[in-house]
């Protein structure tokens, strides 16, 4: 599985999100994240349609979108998303 994080350094809501990745990022060691802020990566923003800062985006092994989630989350909520995609 791929995490695709899309943030904007301007962006209080994903400076938010940042410190909830780092709280949890040592218990998702072996997943692959990427992280594309918004005025650097152009390319990539239109391709996964995005059009609001943050929003992540959980590919499978074929990089199919399985899940979006748009907005600030809470830690638990995050949390909970990774695990239901990583155990179904």
């Amino acid at each position: 599985m791929k995490i695709l994080r899309f943030s904007a350094v301007w962006c209080l809501n994903c400076i938010f999100m940042r410190s909830v990745w780092e709280e949890i990022s040592d218990q998702f060691k072996g997943l692959e994240i990427f992280e594309y802020d918004a005025d650097d990566q152009s390319e990539i923003h239109k391709q996964y349609n995005i059009k609001d800062v943050p929003t992540v985006i959980f590919l499978d092994d074929s990089d199919t979108e399985v899940l979006r989630l748009e907005g600030a989350k809470d830690k638990e909520e995050l949390l909970s998303a990774i695990n239901h995609q990583i155990n179904p």
